[in-house]
């Protein structure tokens, strides 16, 4: 089963499973319903994601003249791996981070966000531009986005009941809390489960080793995702836990009971 299409039938049978198990328990009406429900759900989701990531990481769009050369490096790296050059995002918010994604192969996005641009040297950023490229040449930022749908759809009903068990017991709305974020952490394991099994974690290290033979130096790679991974260390407030999969690396390593909900692998084996 090839990159693109685990994360596909992975959509199919969650549809299909939900679909089945509110046929057994209320009946076919009822399953119908459901079913149309779901469906309109999820084709919202598709068509409406990128508007979402806008409104929620504050984007816009990398003008052509900027201070940095990140455009150059994703045009440069676009045309050795022949794929079309990506839109460029940027966002100020306070994380050191950078993911894809993208609904096809003509609609193909980068998002970087500028503090982390700012502290890495010309290099690095060079670096940078080849990993996130090599995602979409390896098709990770369409899986992203397929695997997205399930996720989000997922996180609004248990974050739902979070926010209700917070009002009720009355524990302070906090994501490093495991007690203010039950009901997520008790979904979690199922989150990983399908993240794992329908957009395996070898997909990400195909996208490093692709980018580590773009670059002349093959540690690059490693160095860059370690001190990535490090800012993350120090971060206080995480990204919204529904986008947290689309990450370079886990932007979630500073929550103990976010375990699950941090399915990239290890940075320390992604070494090349």
């Amino acid at each position: 089963m090839n990159t693109l299409s685990r994360p596909t039938v992975g959509l199919i049978i969650t549809y299909l499973l939900t679909s089945s198990i509110i046929f057994f328990l209320m009946g076919p009406v009822v399953a119908v319903a459901s079913c149309m429900l779901l469906l309109g759900v999820i084709t919202y989701s598709h068509f409406f994601f990128e508007n979402k990531l806008i409104k929620c990481f504050d984007m816009e769009v990398l003008p052509k003249q900027n201070p940095y050369n990140f455009t150059k490096s994703v045009y440069k790296f676009s045309q050795i791996a022949n794929v079309k050059e990506p839109k460029i995002y940027i966002s100020n918010k306070p994380l050191d981070q950078a993911f894809t994604f993208g609904s096809n192969k003509n609609k193909q996005a980068i998002v970087v966000f500028t503090k982390l641009l700012d502290r890495l040297s010309e290099k690095e950023i060079n670096t940078l531009a080849a990993l996130l490229v090599a995602q979409i040449k390896n098709k990770n930022s369409i899986c992203y986005t397929i695997s997205s749908l399930f996720i989000n759809f997922a996180f609004i009903a248990t974050q739902t009941l979070d926010e209700l068990f917070r009002f009720l017991s009355g524990v302070k709305n906090t994501p490093l809390k495991k007690k203010a974020n039950f009901f997520t952490y008790l979904i979690s394991p199922l989150i990983y489960f399908y993240l794992c099994l329908f957009h395996p974690p070898s997909t990400l290290y195909k996208a490093d080793k692709i980018a580590s033979d773009w670059l002349e130096n093959k540690q690059s790679v490693t160095r860059l995702l370690n001190k990535i991974n490090n800012y993350n260390l120090n971060l206080k407030t995480p990204p919204p836990l529904k986008y947290s999969h689309l990450f370079l690396t886990s932007p979630l390593t500073p929550i103990k009971w976010a375990t699950y909900l941090s399915w990239q692998p290890n940075v320390q084996k992604r070494t090349i």
